[in-house]
């Protein structure tokens, strides 16, 4: 009866491994989904920071250019004049008005890289050109960029995305090449406060607007760019080389309004051949939900313009009017996922292998195999913690390089916010005094009008430094705020302190010695700093930023390169 026993229950062990077999497949399949979920997200979420980032970067240039035209729109003998063309229509060919228009438009132009420049009337027609030989045509963008014109003499000022304009023959025998070219756009008023006209101002998007998208590619396959609402490409391809190897573009062509985003079905790269006619490919997953509104995030991978598997990540900007999106290949993005999930799967494999030989080898090897698949179990895991760690290095570069302003690589804006809100919680809790210091470079328009943003960036990263400098202690916190103003966190310091250390950042600057020939005050770079100190439950992040801007202004009003405490402290240096 024993004997019966145990023959009816001696395969209950080779059942049991055989779960557990089963149990370990189905758990690994579920790790790895797991983190192959998180590695996605990680991936949309590093790819949308770079989107928004870059998206910033657009409109605070297309606001910039937009606030210049819009400048010159309003002169009043700029509006006079064109008046006086609308009613002189017949003659305005050889009026000397539009000879007047053109000059005043090319000086107050000179520092705008200003590539053409139009005056139009409601009818598309152009009044002025920089060029001749456009005078009384219909101009390019009423018919290649309707929408934007309409929305010009709707009263505002737009940014119109890059169309093929003809090039400009100085010599007979000149080719005419077309080359894209982007425009802003601004109403034109006559004295009733009507829109009677359009001032147009034409830049190369290769010097300026698509340059902002280069910046925000990603490791060796990632690519920014940007399309109009039909899918056209109308920013640089990183991939133009290639594109013109396949001859989906010409030799010296650029992919920039040349290429449409669609999808060609299969990797071109691969099999050229056997791809979906040009005329019949749609547009590619990330185009049309970007096109069609649909705001809901995409973690999955898609094919591109060329076929490759890509992730990315994409928005509409409704003021630009243009779809931007930054993607990577898959091959790329998903590198450590793989090693990962090639790994463990090798690991698994291991494991049935050696659960199955165990169920059918001598008990007297049990132990020693359980020694290799606990082996191989600590090298598995400590293969994860090492992708982990890696990952979450990657995470943090991406996050400090969030806080930080690429220019002068002080903090950011928004690290600002967040510093100061937390010295403000600790000043309150501790009764201890805080201060804020508000810097702003005088005249510094002036400066980057006459020598150039080139010199004017340079300059705003010696400052940057200077300031730096001028900090001894670990605790104080600098940062940029905006384009030549600079913030200064000092905790715990009290209204004296803080005035000598204003007094030491305004000094270092002037005896730099940095040129400015323009400047009103010296003949050298200057600041004027506003300098403000709270204590107890005065203390307070609005009232601490409107107080020390109140002191800035205070300190510009008394003639800049000054350092002014606020009225209520009552001191001035």
């Amino acid at each position: 009866m024993v004997f019966s026993l145990l023959k009816k229950f001696e395969n209950l062990p080779i059942i049991y491994l055989l779960f557990f077999t089963l149990f370990i497949s189905y758990s690994s399949c579920a790790v790895l989904s797991y983190i192959e979920n998180q590695a996605k997200l990680n991936i949309h979420k590093s790819l949308y920071t770079v989107l928004q980032m870059t998206q910033e970067a657009l409109q605070r240039w297309s606001i910039n250019q937009s606030q210049k035209i819009v400048s010159i729109s309003r002169n009043v003998e700029i509006k006079r004049m064109t008046q006086d063309l609308l009613e002189n229509r017949r003659e305005f060919a050889s009026h000397k008005t539009q000879m007047n228009v053109r000059d005043l438009i090319n000086q107050s132009t000179l520092s705008f890289a200003v590539q053409n420049f139009y005056l139009i009337d409601q009818n598309g027609i152009n009044l002025v050109s920089k060029f001749d030989d456009e005078l009384g045509l219909e101009n390019l963008v009423k018919s290649k960029r309707n929408l934007e014109f309409t929305r010009i003499f709707n009263d505002e000022a737009v940014f119109i995305p890059p169309i093929m304009h003809p090039s400009h023959m100085r010599q007979a025998s000149t080719e005419v090449k077309p080359h894209p070219i982007t425009f802003v756009g601004a109403p034109v008023h006559n004295d009733k406060g009507d829109v009677v006209a359009a001032l147009l101002m034409g830049f190369d998007p290769q010097l300026h607007f698509s340059r902002i998208t280069e910046l925000g590619r990603m490791g060796y396959s990632g690519e920014t760019y940007a399309f109009d609402g039909k899918g056209l490409l109308i920013t640089k391809s990183r991939f133009t080389q290639n594109l013109r190897l396949l001859g989906l573009i010409g030799k010296d062509a650029l992919a920039m309004l040349s290429i449409r985003i669609t999808d060609p079905g299969i990797n071109l790269f691969k099999q050229f051949d056997d791809a979906i006619p040009a005329a019949d490919r749609e547009l590619t997953v990330m185009a049309k939900r970007v096109i069609s509104g649909d705001p809901h995030p995409y973690y999955e991978a898609y094919r591109d313009y060329r076929g490759i598997p890509v992730f990315g990540a994409w928005l509409w900007n409704e003021t630009l009017g243009i779809g931007l999106t930054t993607e990577i290949d898959t091959s790329e993005a998903m590198k450590n996922y793989l090693i990962i999930r090639y790994i463990t799967i090798l690991v698994l494999m291991i494991m049935v292998s050696l659960t199955l030989c165990v169920a059918f080898m001598p008990l007297r090897f049990q132990a020693k195999e359980i020694s290799i698949l606990e082996a191989h179990k600590n090298s598995l895991e400590k293969t994860v913690k090492e992708r982990t760690k890696a990952l979450v290095k990657t995470n943090h570069e991406l996050k400090v390089l969030c806080e930080m302003d690429p220019l002068t690589c002080l903090a950011n804006r928004r690290s600002y916010n967040h510093v100061l809100l937390k010295e403000v919680s600790m000043a309150k809790r501790s009764l201890e005094p805080i201060s804020l210091l508000m810097i702003d470079v005088d005249f510094f328009k002036l400066f980057n009008d006459n020598y150039g943003h080139d010199q004017g960036d340079l300059t705003l990263q010696i400052i940057a430094n200077l300031i730096k400098e001028s900090l001894t202690r670990e605790t104080d916190f600098a940062a940029r705020y905006g384009g030549e103003e600079f913030v200064v966190i000092l905790p715990a310091t009290s209204e004296e302190v803080a005035l000598t250390i204003a007094e030491r950042i305004r000094m270092n600057i002037e005896l730099k010695g940095i040129e400015h020939q323009y400047s009103l005050t010296l003949n050298v770079v200057t600041v004027s700093v506003g300098c403000v100190t709270l204590k107890g439950n005065s203390v307070g992040e609005k009232a601490l930023f409107k107080n020390a801007d109140h002191a800035l202004y205070l300190a510009k009003k008394a003639g800049r390169n000054l350092v002014i405490s606020h009225p209520g402290s009552g001191k001035q240096r």
